[in-house]
């Protein structure tokens, strides 16, 4: 009988360790984003998501970011939705008893400005119906281009040049491509270009260096209400013929400049010259010569690169093309380090009106909180750890990406008031109680109730004492 029982355990393991050891096909799922390609401002777009699983779908999670500064998020239908800060956080879960493999749903948003906008989904958990295991993380994007009929439709080049070479055709703004050629001496090329409508944006794309053959750079202008024009660039570095002479390069009187009593030359290649954090390469014209330069992004500072007669100790100076003068140029680089983001244990330190929301910092979704005050709707509040190594609230300004410390503000509090209060009556309780206090006070509480208790106790000995003396018998002598 012991021997059948062996084998029947051996068998059932084997059995066990088969089965264990079958391959198990993992459960899937993808997902779908439409939109409509195009959209005016003040319109309704409607994205459209599905999930499509092989197996039923029994809850869902998810974010849908997009461009808080072109979309508003207005409702949703078939799911649960909220967050309109550039991200929308997305919930579902199945209550019926008929589940269903696929998931359809849409969400409602209002374009507000011109510009194009991607929406874009993450799934942050999607689980089957039946065994709650998971079905994966797809993700979808869809993009829409937004116009603004009410405003200028101008996406025109008011003019168009470059640090060298010359352009083939000649500039028109209705020419959108173009050729040039350069010696092999010019290593970088910069371009400049001013829209014809001032409210229009300039963007240039394609890299400064120049190798030697074809190189492509484009101008892409968006005009107010979202038409794009872009402006073809194919310059030609020819080959080394061992020319030494480059014949676009400024003469010498034309780069020297005086600063304070100081003659200093405007260096004509910043190709191996790093710009300034926040600053792009452009062009601007001293002496009557075109001269390569940097701007910020709103063009508010332009910086020419100067050195010494002898082109050493070179630097970044602000020029003022008012008056064409230049001064020094003072900046500092922040770097802040890693923010951890965590979740507060409580938020009595919010101010009130403060609403939670979602809000994408860099390429995550955190939780945030929403001030109340309307001309603060660029900034939030996140809980976070600090490089420094401080937890707490920290403000932040989604605008320039900065973090801030939060203080909390400091709560009203009465003003004391002055009353005078009368003297109570002490009673004779009181007085003991307050003899007994102040011997605690003076010699400690062990001693004071060594001292009560050991007092009475004396006192009883002497007595006992006194009466067995008493009553000891006398011997008198007859």
């Amino acid at each position: 009988m012991k021997k059948l029982l062996s084998v029947f355990l051996c068998l059932l393991l084997t059995a066990l360790t088969v089965c264990g050891a079958l391959p198990v096909t993992a459960a899937g799922a993808f997902v779908t984003v439409s939109a409509p390609s195009s959209a005016t401002v003040g319109s309704t777009v409607t994205v459209k998501v599905t999930y499509t699983a092989d197996k039923t779908i029994g809850s869902l999670d998810a974010t849908l970011s997009y461009d808080a500064a072109v979309m508003t998020f207005a409702s949703a239908s078939g799911i649960t939705a909220n967050g309109n800060a550039g991200v929308t956080k997305i919930s579902f879960y199945e209550t019926s008893a008929s589940p269903k493999k696929t998931l359809s749903f849409t969400l409602t948003f209002t374009a507000k400005a011109a510009g194009n906008c991607s929406f874009g989904l993450e799934t942050t958990e999607l689980t089957d119906w039946e065994t709650v295991s998971s079905l994966g993380n797809p993700s979808g994007k869809a993009t829409v281009s937004v116009k603004n009929p009410q405003k200028s439709g101008n996406a025109d080049l008011a003019s168009l040049s470059v640090s060298a070479g010359t352009l083939s055709p000649k500039f028109s703004a209705k020419v959108t491509a173009y050729n040039i050629v350069i010696p092999y001496s010019v290593t970088s090329l910069l371009v400049s270009a001013n829209a014809a409508d001032k409210n229009a944006k300039v963007a240039v794309t394609g890299s400064q260096k120049m190798q030697v053959g074809k190189n492509t750079r484009a101008v892409t202008v968006t005009a107010p209400n979202g038409t794009t024009k872009t402006y073809t660039l194919t310059i030609t570095r020819q080959e080394n013929t061992g020319t030494a002479t480059d014949p676009t390069t400024p003469a010498v009187d034309a780069a020297k400049v005086t600063v304070g009593a100081v003659t200093k030359t405007i260096k004509n290649d910043l190709a191996d010259i790093p710009l300034p954090a926040g600053f792009e390469a452009t062009t601007v014209t001293v002496n009557e010569t075109t001269f390569p330069a940097a701007q910020n992004a709103t063009h508010a500072v332009t910086l020419l690169y100067l050195t010494d007669e002898d082109g050493q100790n070179g630097a970044f100076y602000l020029y003022n093309t008012a008056d064409m003068t230049f001064s020094d140029f003072f900046f500092t680089q922040v770097q802040a380090g890693i923010y951890v983001f965590l979740t507060p244990e409580n938020t009595d330190a919010l101010p009130q009106g403060a609403v939670q929301t979602f809000l994408q910092i860099g390429e995550k979704t955190v939780a945030a909180w929403s001030l109340p005050d309307e001309r603060e709707k660029d900034f939030y509040l996140v809980y976070a750890l600090s490089p420094a190594g401080n937890t707490g609230f920290y403000r932040y300004d989604k605008t320039e990406g900065t973090f801030q410390r939060y203080i909390p503000p400091a709560e009203d509090t009465p003003a004391p008031v002055d009353t005078e209060v009368q003297p109570e009556r002490v009673g004779i309780l009181a007085r003991v109680s307050g003899f007994f206090s102040d011997l605690i006070v003076r010699f400690g509480k062990v001693r004071v109730i060594a001292v009560g208790v050991g007092a009475p106790l004396l006192l009883a000995a002497i007595i006992v004492l006194i009466v067995l003396i008493a009553k000891k018998p006398r011997n008198f002598k007859h």
